[in-house]
């Protein structure tokens, strides 16, 4: 194709047949990284919105991310419904640096508290894309459908963070300093979903409700996606097999 001739590219569920090596002997890594180049040569702004299956590999997902990062483009991953089938639904979205640094809504987008684990913490959503005004096709009931998602999921940390604390007090007082031996396992939060409830009680009060936090849906999500360090920690993702 000529230079510059396309607008923009879309692909699906074709990608990850990328991320092996090939009968050539060429690595995964190289070779996506050889295709958005090209699509980098045929798009102006390397505009491309592609879908592919990772199913829960995270370190596939995380291989596409480095094969376009290698081509020098800006990369956004996004994940969708990865709690309703052995095949997540993985997006990828790229531009040059230099277009997205001048989009009027240029930032670096939080990865999801939600899906944190299942997406390796390199992901995030569609209420994601949309708290950042990206433009998506995503039907509205869907998108209502997920930021409940959201709100469930928060008000669940919310309440195992709270016998969590009602069991380390029970603990402290019990007169031979550990708990009872009839004491429940509890289950545990991790530190991005502590994070996440610390803030939310800082913004609704430590006794809020799921009925409090859907006062306003758009500062919980905001502080589900918030670009700190907690979403953007480094993690490797890409395997030797892979990345050899």
């Amino acid at each position: 194709f000529r230079t510059a001739v396309f607008d923009r590219a879309l692909s699906v569920s074709t990608i990850q047949h990328l991320c092996t090596t090939s009968a050539a002997g060429v690595p995964g890594r190289q070779r996506l990284a050889g295709m958005f180049r090209e699509v980098a040569r045929v798009v102006p702004g390397a505009f491309s919105s592609m879908q592919f299956h990772a199913a829960k590999d995270v370190a596939l997902a995380g291989l596409v991310r480095q094969g376009a990062q290698d081509a020098g483009l800006h990369v956004d991953l996004i994940m969708d419904q990865p709690y309703h089938s052995d095949s997540a639904r993985w997006f990828i979205r790229t531009s040059t640096p230099a277009v997205n640094a001048a989009a009027p809504a240029a930032v670096v987008l939080g990865t999801c508290a939600l899906f944190d684990e299942c997406s390796g913490g390199q992901a995030t959503c569609i209420c994601g894309l949309h708290l950042q005004q990206v433009h998506t096709l995503v039907p509205a009931d869907h998108t209502e459908w997920l930021a409940l998602l959201h709100l469930r999921a928060v008000h669940r940390w919310l309440r195992l963070a709270r016998r969590s604390q009602k069991h380390s007090t029970d603990t402290l007082h019990n007169e031979k300093g550990r708990a009872a031996s009839n004491s429940p396992v509890l289950e545990e939060i991790t530190p991005r979903q502590a994070h996440v409830v610390e803030r939310v009680q800082a913004r609704f009060g430590n006794d809020c409700t799921l009925d409090d936090i859907k006062t306003d849906v758009r500062a919980v999500l905001d502080i589900m996606h918030a670009p700190d360090e907690a979403a953007h920690r480094v993690r490797g993702l890409v395997s030797e097999s892979f990345s050899s």
